[in-house]
């Protein structure tokens, strides 16, 4: 997939796991780094709901993790199909 493909992530108590999310809509994370962003992602939700930051502190946040989860998607993306065409 290019760097022009929009890959959507909802965050949140009530959303899927990040790696389901990332592979329904067909790429691949290792179970590794999928873990790593879901453990950032529900520190970030309970200090939410605990209000030891405001709205827009978890916004910044999740666009954030957000801009850092879909880099990697994209450069994993990038270098598997460098390799498939090499």
């Amino acid at each position: 997939m290019g760097d022009g493909q929009l890959i959507g992530i909802e965050f949140g108590v009530m959303c899927k796991p990040i790696a389901r999310q990332v592979r329904d809509q067909g790429f691949d994370i290792s179970e590794a780094v999928a873990e790593l962003f879901q453990r950032d992602v529900d520190a970030l939700t309970r200090l939410s709901v605990r209000q030891f930051l405001s709205e827009s502190e978890v916004l910044c946040a999740r666009k954030r993790i957000l801009k850092r989860l879909r880099n990697h998607i994209i450069g994993a993306s990038t270098r598997s199909t460098e390799r498939t065409h090499s």
